[in-house]
Formats: structure tokens, sequence, C-alpha cells
């Protein structure tokens, strides 16, 4: 399979604390590493994150692997991104324009 490329949302139940911050941070970016090939994050709020990347596996099975990774109560979506992408954000720009 092509690889795909992929906008992932994660909205977390409970606000990203100084006490848990390691914690949740190291597990995110474990699986978001053992996941996605060439990602970026392109957005961090106590209450959530947002990466692109590339995957060889559909939406669903991303969904799948990347859920398991999450705290119970987490929210995660996951969309495919075609290749007409606008964007102001300097990041992402930068990874639309290193694919193309």
């Amino acid at each position: 399979m092509k690889a795909e490329r992929y906008l992932v949302l994660i909205h977390f139940a409970a606000k990203i604390t100084k006490v848990n911050l390691h914690e949740v941070a190291a597990q995110v970016a474990r699986s978001i590493g053992h996941n996605l090939q060439n990602s970026e994050a392109i957005c961090s709020t106590p209450f959530s994150v947002t990466f692109v990347g590339e995957a060889s596996v559909s939406a669903k099975s991303l969904f799948r692997s990347l859920a398991t990774d999450l705290r119970p109560g987490d929210s995660l979506s996951i969309f495919v991104l075609g290749s007409d992408i606008a964007t102001s954000h300097s990041g992402l720009y930068r990874w639309i324009g290193a694919r193309s």
C-alpha cells in the first residue's frame, strides 16, 4: 500500500499537568514514532496534540494501533490528507513541501 498522509488529533480526557506531563508525552511520542513516518507535531495544548505524518496502513488500522496507547477517555481522530493542502503554519508548510 502506498503511504498516505494523515492528520492525527488527540484530545485528552483530562488536562495534562506537570505531574503527568513526562509520562503522557513519552507515551504519545513513542506511539506516534512507532506508527507514523516523517511525522511533525503541529499543535500542542494542555488538552490536545496534533500531528501529521505518513503511514502505509489504512486510517482504521492506524486508529486501532494509536488508540491502544491512549488513556481511557482520550479522543482520537485521524484524517487522510490529500495532496492539495493550504496552510500558513510554518511547520506544516515545511512538512508538505518536503513531500511534494
